[in-house]
């Protein structure tokens, strides 16, 4: 670690990476408030909606979502304002499903990089050689997280756009 110019970028990509996957966790339990809030329409996360679109991270966000949900109102059959839903509302499982997707995607390529040597230059165990190597270059690793970053900026977006529609008392 004191050699390596990447353990200090790797060490707080990981701590980012559980920060994340709390923080998606999180988002789920509020996703469950703000659908109660805006008595919302419950059918985008049926499991049969789930299964039609074969997206095993979405449908992971769902279950948590209907668990979370578990007893509520939302699934009693009673009169809503709108049919529809707005956006951020009926793909939000898609949001948070995708992020989930990203994160766990950064985690494989985390544990792939953590189990190797990025020694420059490596000492062959077996032969005891010493020779030059590339395995200092982790863009697979910058790939990985500048993608959750891009993950979590659709989430918020989605979040504010909730946000707006909750504060609108024509909608609530």
């Amino acid at each position: 670690a004191v050699l390596s110019s990447n353990a200090y970028g790797v060490g707080q990509l990981i701590y980012g990476v559980n920060r994340t996957r709390q923080l998606l966790k999180e988002a789920v339990t509020i996703l469950g408030l703000s659908l109660e809030g805006f008595d919302a329409n419950v059918t985008p996360i049926l499991p049969v909606v789930s299964k039609a679109n074969h997206n095993d991270y979405e449908m992971q966000i769902s279950q948590r979502l209907r668990s979370a949900l578990t007893d509520s109102y939302l699934f009693d059959h009673h009169q809503r304002k709108q049919v529809q839903d707005p956006i951020s509302f009926r793909s939000a499982t898609h949001i948070l499903g995708a992020a989930l997707h990203t994160v766990e995607n950064c985690i494989e390529s985390l544990d792939m990089f953590l189990s190797g040597s990025d020694d420059n230059p490596l000492v062959c165990h077996e032969t005891g050689q010493i020779v030059s190597t590339g395995n200092f270059e982790v863009i697979d690793i910058a790939l990985v997280a500048e993608t959750v970053g891009q993950a979590l900026t659709h989430v918020s977006r989605s979040i504010f756009q909730r946000i707006k529609h909750l504060n609108n008392d024509q909608m609530t």
